[in-house]
C-alpha cells in the first residue's frame, strides 16, 4: 500500500516513528515534511498530503500535529478527502467501517510512548488492516437511491451558486439572478444529479463528482438563459454568440470548463478525458436544443436529456471506474436518454444493482 504522510513541528518525532513502522510492515511510505521540529505552519505540509490521496496517487494519508485538529480540518478542505481525527484504535477502526475514511488525523501529544506506545499501535492497525468500510443504515443512497435525489438536487444547487459566484461579467450575473429566481423541482437538473448519485453509488460520497455534476448543470442552467433571451428578443443574445451552439468559444461553456480544470482531485489525464467528455457533451446538447429550443424550458428540460451519458461518463471518470462497470453504466444512461418512460430514480436503483462500490 502507498501511503502519504505528513505533519507540523509538533508532530515530527512521531511522524518519524511512524514511518519506520510502516515501512517495516511492507508499505510504501513518502514523507511530505516536515523534515525538523522548527516552527512551521502545518497547511503548507497537510494539504499537499490530502492532494495526493485525492488524485489518486496514494491509497490512504496521515497526518499529524499537536491536537490533530487542525490538519484534520485543513485536509477536509481538500474534495475527495475524509478525514477522521482518530485517539484510539476504537475512533480508527470506525471512521473506516462508518465513514470510509481515507486520511487519519492523529494527536501526536496524545501518545506518548514511542513505537510501544499506544499511538505507536493505532497507526499500525490503520494501515495493516484498513478495516474495510461496511456500509450501514446511514449510507442512504446504497440502500435506497432514490430517497436521496432531493438531497443530491440540493447540493447541485449550492454547488452552482458557488461556481456562478466566481464568475465575472454580465452573463455572470444574469446567471446568479436566474439561480436566485429558480424554483427547484424535481425537473430540474436530472444530468447532474444522475452524475452526483453515481459518485456516491461508486466512492459513499458525492465529492469526487461534483465538479462533473456542476458542470453540467452549469450547461443546462445556460440553456435557459439563452432561450429566456431569445424568447425577450434580447441583443445580448447575439452578442454571446448563437444561444444552442454551446461550444469552446462561448463564455457560458468556458464556465463549466473551469469547473473540471479547477478540480484537484482529477489526475491531469483524467482531466484531460474529462474535459473531452464535456465537449462532446455540448455539441450533443446544442444539437438537441436545436430541436426542443422552441419549446422553451420545456424544450430545455426535453434536450437536457441528452447529457445523460456524459453524465455516467464523468462520474466513472472522476471516480476511476473500472471498464466494465464504465460500460454497463453507458448502456444505463443511454436508455434514460432515449426512452421518455425511463427515471431517474429508476436508472439509480439499476446502477446500484451493479454493487459500484469500490473498497
Amino acid at each position: 500500500m502507498r501511503v502519504a504522510i505528513g505533519s507540523d513541528h509538533a508532530g515530527f518525532q512521531y511522524k518519524a516513528m511512524l514511518i519506520e513502522v510502516i515501512e517495516e510492515m511492507g508499505h510504501e511510505v513518502t514523507d511530505f515534511g516536515t523534515h525538523s521540529e522548527e516552527p512551521v505552519d502545518y497547511p503548507d505540509y497537510i494539504r499537499p498530503v490530502a492532494e495526493a490521496v485525492a488524485r489518486g496517487e496514494y491509497e490512504r494519508g496521515v497526518v499529524l500535529g499537536g491536537s490533530g485538529n487542525g490538519e484534520a480540518i485543513v485536509a477536509n478542505k481538500v474534495r475527495g478527502i475524509r478525514c477522521a481525527l482518530c485517539w484510539d484504535v476504537t475512533t480508527a477502526r470506525l471512521a473506516r467501517q462508518h465513514n470510509d475514511a481515507n486520511v487519519v488525523a492523529l494527536p501526536a501529544r496524545r501518545f506518548p510512548g514511542g513505537r510501544q506506545g499506544p499511538g505507536a499501535r493505532l497507526p499500525v492497525y490503520r494501515v495493516r488492516r484498513w478495516a474495510p468500510h461496511r456500509p450501514h443504515r446511514e449510507d442512504r443512497m446504497t440502500a435506497a437511491p432514490d430517497a436521496s435525489t432531493a438531497e443530491l438536487r440540493a447540493a447541485v444547487v449550492l454547488a452552482l451558486q458557488r461556481a456562478v459566484d466566481s464568475l465575472e461579467g454580465g452573463y455572470a450575473a444574469l446567471l446568479r439572478d436566474q439561480l436566485r429566481n429558480t424554483e427547484v423541482d424535481a425537473s430540474l437538473y436530472g444530468p447532474s444529479v444522475f452524475c452526483l448519485g453515481l459518485g456516491r453509488l461508486i466512492t459513499g460520497t458525492e465529492d469526487l463528482a461534483l465538479p462533473a455534476a456542476t458542470a453540467l448543470g452549469l450547461l443546462e442552467e445556460m440553456a435557459r438563459v439563452f432561450v429566456d433571451l431569445e424568447a425577450a428578443g434580447s441583443d445580448l443574445v447575439s452578442s454571446w454568440g448563437m444561444p444552442r451552439s454551446l461550444n469552446a468559444g462561448d463564455a457560458f461553456y468556458a464556465a463549466a470548463q473551469r469547473v473540471l480544470l479547477d478540480d484537484q482531485g482529477l489526475a491531469p489525464p483524467r482531466r484531460l478525458r474529462a474535459l473531452g467528455v464535456l465537449s462532446a457533451a455540448s455539441r450533443t446538447f446544442a444539437e438537441a436544443l436545436h430541436a426542443w429550443g422552441p419549446g422553451g424550458r420545456d424544450g430545455v428540460a426535453r434536450a437536457s436529456r441528452a447529457l445523460y451519458p456524459a453524465a455516467a461518463a464523468l462520474a466513472a471518470l472522476c471516480c476511476d471506474l473500472d471498464a466494465d462497470l464504465t460500460a454497463r453504466l453507458a448502456a444505463i444512461a443511454e436508455d434514460l436518454a432515449s426512452q421518455p418512460a425511463a427515471t431517474l430514480e429508476g436508472a439509480l436503483q439499476k446502477a446500484a444493482a451493479l454493487n459500484l462500490r469500490k473498497t
